[in-house]
């Protein structure tokens, strides 16, 4: 996950020091309503300037956004069957 929060700090990119602008975000429907919620509170808090979106739907839905470019990270829960995105870097996260 850091390295995710890495990743979008600098496509945000830095202004006076902090993270300012836009980013949209789509994740599954489980991620989105269990595990995003207290991620994304605590990202805002710190990063007050950053003018954040959500999309929730199903993996399909998710991966199509970040394939149509309306999202910047996608973040899915199991196997996708969308053959160009098997080129793009995934992650396995295990969630605590």
């Amino acid at each position: 996950m850091e390295a995710l929060v890495a990743e979008a700090e600098q496509d945000i990119g830095e202004g006076e020091g902090q993270l300012s602008g836009e980013l949209a975000l789509g994740a599954s429907t489980t991620i989105a309503q269990y595990v995003l919620p207290r991620l994304i509170g605590a990202f805002l808090q710190e990063n007050p300037r950053v003018r954040l979106s959500l999309q929730s739907g199903n993996t399909e839905q998710i991966v199509r956004l970040l394939l149509d470019g309306a999202i910047a990270l996608g973040l899915i829960e199991g196997q996708h069957g969308i053959a160009k995105c098997a080129r793009s870097r995934s992650w396995k996260m295990k969630w605590c």
